[in-house]
């Protein structure tokens, strides 16, 4: 069986030199140049991001036409870029021809993740959290740069360390909750009301609540602000 193995590996290399040798077919390695270059110009060009692509091998019994013209390099409207997609290589000169190539991109950065397992509902700390490389492909849920911009917010669910941490997973603390004391401001050109309230449901940084207007018994919605503040509309 490892002879079998061997002549059909030694046939296999054989037959892809002749190709690439062979001045009137178009060499593979030209193919996955072509490939590699098309898919290095779609990534984000980002001194923080580096990016590995890995271009599948082409049947090596495959042979084409050497094109006359320039390879034409294209992609379905909906691909995006990240982890495994397909590119298709097309000749357009006199003897055309066309074949899609598998692609694997994978991306690394410096992303926020766990520093170790935090359990769901608790407030992250800068301890809960660390700076390390990882890939970035296949992230659904997005990511973050910076621990400063993680600290404070809430778990969703449990979160396992060396695990990146995505936005998906957290949601922002409630700095107002129902039956709080608040202070109602509003704003209009050159005037500022102030009203004092009570919040009726209870919210996060940039959410609309419901309020009441203690003196007038009226219910309002309103914008919180920070702790104990909160903005209405004139």
């Amino acid at each position: 069986m490892q002879k079998i193995w061997q002549i059909l590996i030694l046939c296999f290399t054989s037959f892809a030199n002749i190709v690439s040798a062979n001045p009137l077919l178009q060499s593979h390695d030209s193919i996955h140049t072509t490939v590699s270059a098309y898919v290095k110009a779609q990534l984000p060009d980002s001194k923080h991001i580096e990016s590995i692509i890995r271009v599948s091998p082409i049947d090596p019994r495959l042979t084409l036409n050497r094109c006359d013209q320039a390879l034409t390099s294209f992609t379905t409207t909906n691909t995006t870029f990240n982890s495994r997609f397909s590119v298709g290589i097309k000749c357009l000169g006199s003897k055309p021809w066309s074949l899609y190539v598998p692609v694997t991109v994978e991306q690394y950065t410096q992303v926020v993740v766990a520093a170790k397992p935090v359990a769901k509902g608790q407030a992250l700390d800068i301890e809960d959290l660390q700076i390390a490389r990882q890939n970035i492909s296949k992230l659904r849920g997005g990511y973050f740069s910076r621990t400063q911009d993680v600290v404070g917010m809430i778990a969703k669910r449990n979160l396992r360390a060396g695990k990146t941490v995505s936005n998906k997973q957290l949601k922002p603390p409630l700095l107002i909750k129902r039956g709080d004391r608040v202070d109602i401001i509003a704003k209009t050109t050159g005037l500022e009301i102030r009203m004092v309230g009570k919040a009726l449901s209870a919210g996060a940084k940039g959410q609309k609540i419901a309020v009441s207007n203690i003196s007038s018994k009226r219910k309002i919605e309103a914008v919180v602000v920070e702790n104990g503040l909160v903005r209405i509309k004139m």
